[in-house]
């Protein structure tokens, strides 16, 4: 009786501690690809394909043009790990990202991570934690809408991200402010009508922004202020009637 006490309130604590952190996963309905890390293949050009996804794609990868990713396992006995740099997930059926949906052996080493064509709709604040080697984020054709972006937080070491054909309405303030090291940000082909004056608060490397194909009807010159490094700024294919004096100040 008492250790079933004390199981019922250890697991008790452990959902507080969770709410407390605001991460509390993904529930156990939503599309994730199984969690067992040694199912990882990878290819000579050490691309990394979930054999669930390689399955779900016929059996090839489109990133590695049509060439299936072949069941060599991750970690050998006469090399231990091998090299790691780019990991896919594409069309994976995925809407929910977590702490387990990325819980992979060497997930420390990725560089460039790609999550194209999944409809993710939840990213929760820990579901990145632990990759601390990523540099490059691609989440092409999702359903991201970014009013909870807690989970940028945990990418500091970003400088490429791409947010291509989303879901986003709008820049809120310090939704970047994690991304020191970020210089090139791509946003096309959103929904974002309004960029709050500290929407890009943090920036302060980024070099290349593009905004085509949004609904800004003015240019967001008081966010602007805050991307001191700002080189290329594409704004075409939105509502913009007018540029006025100290748009760009």
């Amino acid at each position: 009786m008492m250790a079933a006490v004390a199981l019922a309130l250890l697991l008790a604590l452990s959902t507080a501690s969770a709410q407390a952190a605001g991460d509390m996963g993904c529930p156990d309905s939503a599309s994730r690809l199984p969690s067992d890390s040694q199912g990882l293949v990878f290819t000579p050009t050490s691309f990394l394909l979930h054999p669930h996804c390689v399955a779900l794609n016929g059996g090839a990868n489109p990133q590695l043009g049509g060439v299936a990713s072949v069941a060599t396992p991750y970690t050998d006995a006469e090399h231990g790990a091998l090299p790691l740099s780019s990991f896919g997930w594409d069309k994976c059926g995925l809407t929910c990202l977590d702490r387990r949906s990325l819980n992979v052996s060497g997930a420390g080493r990725v560089v460039s991570l790609t999550l194209n064509d999944n409809p993710i709709e939840t990213v929760t604040p820990g579901a990145f934690a632990g990759m601390t080697a990523l540099r490059v984020l691609n989440m092409f054709r999702t359903h991201l809408d970014l009013e909870d972006h807690r989970w940028l937080a945990a990418l500091p070491g970003l400088t490429e991200l791409d947010l291509l054909d989303n879901r986003v309405p709008a820049i809120r303030a310090h939704t970047f402010q994690h991304q020191g090291e970020l210089e090139y940000l791509s946003l096309i082909g959103n929904l974002i009508t309004l960029i709050e004056p500290g929407g890009f608060s943090g920036l302060d490397a980024l070099a290349t922004l593009y905004f085509r194909r949004n609904r800004l009807s003015r240019i967001p010159t008081a966010a602007l202020q805050n991307a001191p490094m700002l080189r290329e700024l594409h704004l075409g294919q939105n509502r913009i009637t007018g540029i006025f004096a100290g748009d760009f100040s």
